[in-house]
């Protein structure tokens, strides 16, 4: 509505100044004896002009209108552009007898991924991630860099949610999508109380999308 809104004010601008350049068929000086039928061809030239830009400005709200009408939400048949930032936390407790030894990183990770979404209800995700943590010792480890990742699933959209579900894991990434359905917004939070090694690790990230193709 706002854009509309914009595109209207911007008609009459448009209007309003090529009122203002209509020639008039009679002029007058000061201090002339002014004829009715001379102003009143006036009156008709400017009517004229009115009546045009008015035709033209309903047509051009027409278009807008059809524009609006044409576009949608729907991700069908699009390709986008995906970029992940995150942070992690590690933490593990190493028992031995009454001796407990701690152990904690902290990382981050960052993440580009090219999202092509079928007509029908399946996506493909080919991309790289980097990753790396800082560990209580001082240590820096980088625990992959450019690491080529690719993954298939099906995916879900209801108005402006779209749900990817991944194959084999199950995993699931919720996005907002935008009026258009140019744009993908996702913020994830996962937790595990043990990632298989004994550590418990927390992980937030942000991930936005553009449409490319």
């Amino acid at each position: 509505m706002f854009n509309k809104s914009l595109i209207i004010i911007g008609l009459l601008s448009v209007s309003s100044m090529t009122i203002a350049e209509t020639v008039v068929p009679n002029t007058f000086a000061a201090g002339d004896s002014i004829v009715a039928a001379d102003m009143n061809e006036n009156f008709s030239a400017i009517a004229g002009s009115v009546d045009e830009n008015m035709t033209l400005i309903e047509d051009l709200i027409a278009r807008v209108e059809a524009l609006e009408a044409g576009m949608t939400s729907s991700v069908a048949g699009r390709t986008y552009h995906l970029a992940q930032i995150g942070v992690l936390n590690r933490g593990k407790v190493y028992a031995d007898n009454t001796l407990h030894n701690t152990s904690m990183t902290v990382g981050n990770l960052s993440q580009n991924y090219t999202l092509t979404i079928s007509s029908g209800n399946t996506f493909t995700f080919i991309g790289s991630e980097n990753e790396g943590e800082t560990h209580n010792t001082g240590a820096v480890e980088t625990l992959s860099e450019n690491l080529a990742v690719s993954a298939t699933g099906t995916y879900v959209q209801d108005g402006a949610t779209l749900t990817l579900t991944f194959d084999g894991s199950g995993d699931e990434v919720e996005f907002v999508v935008s009026k258009a359905g140019s744009s993908l917004l996702s913020s994830q939070f996962y937790a595990a109380s043990d990632d298989g090694d004994g550590w418990t690790r927390i992980e937030s990230s942000f991930l936005a999308g553009v449409e490319i193709e």
